[in-house]
């Protein structure tokens, strides 16, 4: 906010953001006009920046192109024409994912705003919230977007994540479950994806082996786990958890089956 002091005759000009001639004219306005002998004061508020717009309202995928939308307003949030040509650029302020892609663009003398394409955020998260703020022409007040969702892209590939090589008495279920996550180009789980867990090899004559789960649905964290209950033979026995399509699938764990203490 800044203050403007002029003798009464005449007009008052900023810019050409207002005029002045008794009564005030024009977007930015904010305030009285007080006049105090000869003077007239007039007080008004820049013109500041707004994010109004994240990918049209759709939350924006991991690691795909996006547009935000750049306007100037006024005071009372009515948009503002800048006067000369006004560059902005697009910066994180709440997040821990990446921004990139196109974070620049311009605001033409006589419009009010500016779409920005192909911006791009790799971290599948909620509460991000980006920043514009101008680096020339008009000088405007940085602002904020609201708080939207990064959300994940499409599954790519299938990890072993911890399970693997245990060993237990023949018999017995296994103190851990096989665990594995599924996650998309950029690393961020994956919910909903379909994991399929078989016993692969077994030793020679055993019975008794099963899984807890052979069909499973990936979580929220992107992982779908099933335990295993050893057969009645020692040795090694191997699980694998395939997803069709995804890089790295299957995944095999292992696990070895032990004799049970004798007592004597």
């Amino acid at each position: 906010t800044y203050t403007i002091i002029q003798q009464a005759s005449g007009n008052i000009t900023s810019n050409g953001i207002f005029s002045v001639s008794g009564t005030a004219i024009g977007s930015g306005v904010s305030g009285a006009i007080q006049v105090s002998g000869s003077n007239v004061i007039l007080t008004i508020a820049s013109p500041k920046l707004t994010i109004t717009s994240v990918n049209g309202g759709v939350n924006p995928t991991a690691g795909t192109g996006f547009n935000v939308v750049v306007q100037v307003q006024g005071s009372s949030g009515a948009p503002v024409n800048v006067l000369t040509d006004t560059a902005v650029t697009i910066s994180r302020t709440t997040g821990t994912g990446t921004l990139g892609g196109t974070l620049t663009g311009m605001i033409l003398a006589g419009t009010s705003s500016v779409t920005i394409n192909n911006l791009t955020y790799i971290k599948a998260e909620s509460g991000v919230v980006l920043t514009a703020t101008r680096t020339s022409g008009d000088t405007l007040a940085a602002g904020n977007s609201a708080a939207f969702t990064v959300i994940a892209g499409a599954a790519t590939t299938l990890t072993l994540t911890s399970g693997n090589n245990q060993r237990g008495i023949i018999g017995a279920s296994l103190a851990s479950p096989f665990v594995m996550t599924v996650t998309d180009a950029n690393g961020n789980p994956v919910s909903g994806t379909n994991v399929t867990f078989a016993i692969a090899t077994m030793p020679g004559g055993a019975t008794g082996q099963f899984l807890s789960v052979t069909n499973a649905t990936t979580a929220a964290n992107g992982q779908a786990s099933s335990t295993l209950t050893l057969g009645n033979a020692v040795g090694t026995y191997t699980v694998t958890a395939n997803s069709t399509g995804l890089s790295n699938s299957p995944v095999t764990f292992t696990a070895t089956a032990t004799a049970k203490l004798a007592i004597t």
